[in-house]
């Protein structure tokens, strides 16, 4: 399938429209991360537990457990970005080419 100009172009802008939804979502996660204090989640994990097991309800999560879900979310988002990169720079490329020849 031959891609125009106006083609690329449209889907570059729509992959940087993504791409920067995916790096606001990599900020609050971080932002999250950087904010997290120990000796407060552990009081919100006990109390949460408290109330949880006076219901019967499952086990809270530990800061630990908060803490890794949410460096896996940041190292799924870097690598989401990262791909976002190369393809913008590969459609780039396709660009740069297709104005060449003509």
């Amino acid at each position: 399938m031959a891609s125009t100009a106006e083609d690329l172009k449209k889907r570059i802008s729509e992959i940087m429209e993504a791409l920067g939804k995916e790096q606001q979502e990599l900020d609050d996660i971080l932002e999250f991360i950087s904010k997290i204090d120990d000796a407060d989640l552990e009081q919100m994990s006990g109390s949460a537990s408290s109330a949880r097991n006076k219901r019967n309800r499952e086990k809270a999560r530990s800061v630990a457990e908060v803490r890794k879900e949410y460096e896996n979310r940041r190292a799924e988002k870097e690598a989401n970005i990262g791909r976002m990169w190369e393809k913008i720079q590969g459609l780039q490329e396709q660009e740069r080419k297709l104005e060449a020849n003509t």
